[in-house]
């Protein structure tokens, strides 16, 4: 097989003389979404000589692939909104569909806005509890490829400022 793309075969490979090779794409071919592949074929002996070839268009499809932390933390504050999607990044994010849901099940805040750009309202179950796990799926429908990814939000308590006592003193200057 010939690569018409810059990927590579088995072992690093631009070509193989594999049965069943594998091919691994490279950036092009990812970027451009198809990659040309030409098997060619050597005639046998008792065969008519000439070119005996097919090529065949790969599509390539990206799987998600959510980059962020694990855990984030939050003061409680009212009203206290979250904006999970300003932690998170997805390669090709356009390519996929995203379902958010919450760890609090009924007693859930709201999530509003969609994909990454979505932020969460949590409830008072979740603060009182003071942290909640939310999880993102991004999922390509063309090929049912899947991420995943969870985030613990805890939910600090204000700093107090505590009143120190003053003391006044005298010094006796020279």
């Amino acid at each position: 097989m010939v690569n018409l793309g810059d990927g590579t075969f088995d072992g690093g490979n631009t070509t193989s003389t594999l049965e069943r090779p594998t091919y691994t794409p490279g950036n092009s071919d990812i970027n451009a979404g198809n990659v040309d592949l030409r098997l060619d074929v050597l005639p046998n002996a008792d065969c008519h000589t000439g070119e005996y070839f097919d090529t065949i268009n790969l599509e390539i499809t990206p799987v998600p692939s959510i980059q962020g932390p694990n855990e984030i933390e939050f003061c409680k504050t009212n009203p206290l909104v979250v904006d999970i999607g300003s932690y998170l990044s997805v390669d090709n994010q356009n390519q996929f569909s995203y379902v958010w849901t919450s760890s609090s099940g009924v007693a859930a805040g709201t999530f509003s806005g969609s994909g990454l750009s979505a932020t969460y309202t949590p409830s008072s179950f979740d603060i009182d509890r003071k942290s909640v796990v939310l999880t993102l799926v991004a999922t390509q429908a063309s090929c049912s490829a899947s991420a995943t990814k969870n985030i613990t939000v805890y939910f600090l308590d204000l700093p107090e400022l505590m009143q120190v006592q003053t003391k006044s003193f005298c010094v006796r200057m020279r």
